[in-house]
C-alpha cells in the first residue's frame, strides 16, 4: 500500500498552509473552511490537510464529512503515526458532544503518543462531567511531564481550584501559569478574581448591603465570577429571585454545574410561574456549556412553551451544533420577527449558520444588519470581514 505525505512538498505547498494556520490564528473559519477544502484538492496525498479538513468541519458541526476526512487521513498516514489520530478523534467526539468516548480516545492517545494537548482535552471533558479528580489528575500529568509546556495546564487547573473554592491552591497556578507566559491577560485576570473571592470568603457570612450591592454589581461588569459567586450567596438571603439567578450564572462559569443546576431549581422554587421561563433558558444555556445539546434544546424548548419570545436564540444555536441548520435559521429569524432584544444577536447567529453553508453573500447581509443594530459588535465585524475574504477563495455554484 502507498502511504500519504507527512511534508510538503513544495514552495506553493507551504505558502497555502501557511494561510490556512494564519486563518486559524485569526479566527476565521470561512477562510480556513475554503482554504482547507482548496489544499485538500490540490494535495489530496498529504496527510495533514485532511486532518486539518476534518477539524474545520467539525467546528461547523458538518461531523459526517468530518468523519469522512479524518477517516481518509488516518487511512494515508503510514502505521507509526496513526496512533497520534487518537487525540484527533477525541477533538471530534468531544465538539460532537460525546464526552465519554472523546475520553476514551484521549487516554489512548495518553498511552501511545502523550502531548500536553491530549491531557488538556481529556480533563475539560472530565470538568463537563462534573469528575473534577480525573481533570486535576490528567492537567497534574501534563504539568510533570512538560513543565515548559504547561501554560494551558496550569491554568485549566487555577480554574477547577478556583471553582472549588480553593483559592490559595488556585491562585498559585495561576501565578506558575504567568511565569510562563507573563503577557496572559486572561490568566491575571482569572488570578485577580481568586485573590478577590478569598478576602470575601475569609470575610465570613455577611448580611447584605449597598456595599455588597455595588461589590456585586462590579464584579458583574467584570466577569470575576467567583467574587459574584461569594457575593450571591449573600444576596440569596435578602433578594432570593436574583440571588439564584446570579448564584446559578457565577456556578455555570466557573464550571459548578450541578451546583448551578441546584440554584435554578431554587429560582424556580421562588419565582412566579410567568417567570419560569427564564430559568428555563438558563437551564438550556448550561446543559449547552456542558455539551449536551439535546437536553439543552428541551429547556430552551420549555422556554419557548411558556414565552414565545425567550430561548429561540438557544434552541438556533443548539440546533447549528447539532447540524440541523434548517431547524436553527427558523429559530433564528423568529428571534427576529419577536424584535424583543439580542435582535442583533440574532441577525449574528443567522449569519453563522448562512456563513457554515457557503452562503457568504446572504451572511454577510446578516453581520452587517447586526453592524447596523450595534455599531461596536466586535464579533459581528470579525465575522463580516472573514466572509468578504472567503469569498474570494471560494467555488460558487449558479
Amino acid at each position: 500500500m502507498k502511504y500519504g505525505r507527512l511534508n510538503m512538498a513544495s514552495a506553493a505547498e507551504q505558502k497555502l498552509w501557511r494561510r490556512i494556520m494564519a486563518a486559524w490564528d485569526e479566527d476565521m473559519p470561512a477562510c480556513r473552511h475554503e482554504l482547507s477544502l482548496r489544499y485538500t484538492r490540490e494535495y489530496p496525498d498529504n496527510v495533514w490537510g485532511w486532518v486539518v479538513l476534518a477539524a474545520v468541519l467539525g467546528d461547523l458541526a458538518t461531523y459526517d464529512e468530518a468523519v469522512e476526512a479524518l477517516r481518509r487521513g488516518q487511512s494515508l498516514a503510514p502505521p507509526d503515526e496513526r496512533p497520534k489520530f487518537d487525540a484527533e478523534w477525541g477533538d471530534l467526539h468531544a465538539k460532537k458532544g460525546e464526552l465519554r468516548r472523546a475520553i476514551a480516545r484521549y487516554q489512548k492517545a495518553i498511552e501511545a503518543h502523550p502531548t500536553p494537548r491530549v491531557f488538556e482535552g481529556k480533563a475539560r471533558c472530565a470538568v463537563k462531567l462534573g469528575e473534577y479528580a480525573a481533570a486535576k489528575d490528567a492537567l497534574r500529568r501534563a504539568i510533570r511531564l512538560y513543565p515548559e509546556d504547561a501554560l494551558e495546564a496550569h491554568h485549566q487547573l487555577g480554574q477547577i481550584l478556583r471553582g472549588e473554592r480553593k483559592y490559595d491552591a488556585a491562585v498559585g497556578s495561576f501565578e506558575r501559569a504567568l511565569e510562563l507566559e507573563p503577557d496572559d491577560d486572561r490568566t491575571r485576570a482569572a488570578r485577580d478574581d481568586a485573590l478577590e473571592a478569598r478576602a470575601l470568603k475569609s470575610a465570613g457570612k455577611q448580611r447584605w448591603d449597598a456595599w455588597s450591592k455595588t461589590q456585586l454589581d462590579l464584579a458583574w461588569d467584570d466577569e470575576r465570577w467567583a467574587c459574584c459567586r461569594e457575593l450571591a450567596v449573600r444576596l440569596t438571603r435578602s433578594d432570593e429571585r436574583r440571588g439564584w439567578g446570579q448564584l446559578a450564572t457565577s456556578l455555570e462559569e466557573l464550571a459548578r454545574y450541578e451546583e448551578a443546576e441546584h440554584a435554578l431549581e431554587n429560582l424556580l422554587r421562588v419565582s412566579p410561574r410567568r417567570r419560569w421561563s427564564v430559568a428555563y433558558r438558563q437551564l438550556g444555556w448550561l446543559w449547552k456549556t456542558r455539551g449536551n445539546q439535546v437536553r439543552a434544546a428541551g429547556w430552551f424548548q420549555k422556554a419557548i412553551d411558556l414565552d414565545p419570545s425567550n430561548g429561540l436564540l438557544g434552541l438556533g444555536t443548539c440546533m447549528a451544533r447539532q447540524g440541523d441548520y434548517a431547524a436553527a435559521k427558523r429559530c433564528q429569524r423568529r428571534a427576529i420577527r419577536f424584535a424583543v432584544g439580542c435582535t442583533d444577536e440574532a441577525y449574528l447567529n443567522l449569519g453563522y449558520v448562512l456563513r457554515a453553508e457557503r452562503r457568504y453573500p446572504e451572511a454577510r447581509e446578516c453581520f452587517e444588519r447586526a453592524i447596523e443594530l450595534d455599531p461596536c459588535y466586535a464579533d459581528a465585524k470579525l465575522a463580516r470581514k472573514d466572509v468578504i475574504k472567503a469569498k474570494r477563495f471560494a467555488r460558487y455554484r449558479t
